[in-house]
């Protein structure tokens, strides 16, 4: 074992975290190797590597403002399609089109700088899929213009 004299100064006896770079704490020697453990990520370390297989988590405060980043990345994104969208579009219409415009922009199929072609084309996909004549189709739906006569009533003849 060293003398007191040979040892590293203590800002290098306590590493830091490899997660959050924060000062770790000492917590034992076991077979000639120091352990550590850091308090903000709840991690042991044994020689610089996590100990018993623990994965290195990022500190709460990093992955709370990787959240915060990403919540106001997608209101960014969300006002843009809002900005895109005519005005006179029913709610519910409007709700489909701009998830369909989200998830195309987010799944990379259009640039960002297209955003009012995107939104047309996400429209367009969306009144082709409400305009389809052989869409499902409730059996106890009343057809329209037939005095309350339902799709079931013509079925049984």
């Amino acid at each position: 074992m060293a003398s007191k004299r040979e040892r590293p100064p203590l800002v290098q006896d306590n590493p830091g975290c490899v997660a959050c770079h924060n000062l770790m704490q000492k917590r034992g020697f076991q077979n000639g190797q120091r352990y550590f453990y850091c308090p903000t990520c709840k991690t042991y370390y044994r020689g610089g590597r996590p100990a018993r297989n623990q994965a290195a988590q990022p500190s709460a405060t990093a992955r709370e403002t990787r959240q915060q980043q990403a919540r106001q990345l997608d209101a960014a994104l969300l006002d843009l399609i809002r900005a895109a969208l005519p005005a006179g579009l029913p709610a519910d219409l409007r709700e489909e089109v701009m998830q369909e415009t989200a998830v195309a922009a987010l799944g990379g199929e259009f640039d960002l700088s297209e955003m009012a072609r995107l939104v047309k084309h996400c429209r367009r996909k969306i009144n082709r899929l409400n305009a389809d004549r052989f869409r499902f189709v409730s059996l106890s739906q009343p057809i329209p213009n037939s005095n309350g006569l339902t799709y079931s009533d013509v079925i049984a003849g």
